[in-house]
């Protein structure tokens, strides 16, 4: 009669385990997902460089578990700098290439750096918050 309820006990322990193991690595895989699908529908606008006094500018942004700020050298209508001031990207990959992607275009219209989705992106809004919201 023991044997039953001794191999029941091991076999709902290991069910249990088995399950705290699939939520503590499934479920930030499912977080990381919905936090890239978010991050790839943020709208950037056009930077209007001409508009733009020569100065240093600051922005800062966030998505989700990521931040970003930024310091801006704006001269002669043209970036010629982006400092990365802070950056906290969790676990997921930096993504800091994106700044040499705006300054060579001039633009925030650039490709995403590939699994860096989410800090490109960060990266990208904080820009776009120091230049537009100066």
């Amino acid at each position: 009669m023991k044997k039953p309820k001794v191999k029941l006990f091991v076999i709902s322990v290991i069910s249990i385990m088995i399950i705290l193991m699939a939520l503590n690595y499934g479920l930030p895989y499912f977080q990381a997902n919905r936090a890239t699908a978010e991050a790839l529908q943020i709208n950037l606008v056009d930077l209007g460089l001409d508009e733009v006094i020569d100065g240093s500018y600051e922005g800062e942004y966030a998505i989700r578990m990521v931040t970003a700020k930024v310091k801006v050298i704006v001269d002669n209508h043209k970036i010629v700098d982006i400092e990365l001031l802070a950056h906290d990207h969790s676990k997921g990959h930096e993504g800091s290439d994106i700044i040499n992607r705006v300054i060579s275009n001039q633009s925030l219209d650039v490709d995403v750096v590939t699994g860096s989705t989410i800090s490109s992106k960060a990266i990208l809004k904080s820009i776009e918050v120091a230049l537009v919201n100066k």
